[in-house]
């Protein structure tokens, strides 16, 4: 797995590449963590590069859900390729993490006049 971080207007958007898998769930988890140390600011996780994801990549996803939501920020998966999508569907993730179709879609819940915006 590769993760790209870049800054926009309204949250930080990392984009994956890859697995996301036990052997690389470890690199996600650091990076999130640091982005969340780094102070408040929302997050996109762009998944329009993820090829695969198992349960250790979850367990990844839902911590820094409720990372972000315990430091008043908020988290949206952006552009999960169907394999993904599907796992996110089959284990109920897509009704407790906000999903979008695309990344400017995601960047769009999370500006400042968008409903809910909590930034």
């Amino acid at each position: 797995m590769e993760a790209v971080l870049s800054q926009h207007p309204y949250a930080a958007v990392v984009a994956l590449s890859g697995e996301l898998d036990a052997d690389t769930a470890a690199r996600l988890r650091a990076l999130l963590a640091e982005q969340l140390l780094a102070g408040p600011g929302n997050l996109v996780i762009d998944m329009s590069g993820l090829t695969f994801i198992d349960s250790a990549g979850l367990a990844v996803l839902v911590a820094a859900d409720k990372g972000m939501r315990r430091a008043g920020s908020r988290m949206v998966l952006a552009a999960p390729r169907a394999p993904v999508s599907k796992v996110l569907r089959l284990t109920g993730l897509t009704a407790v993490l906000t999903t979008a179709t695309t990344v400017d879609e995601a960047l769009g819940l999370l500006a400042p006049e968008a409903p809910g915006f909590a930034g």
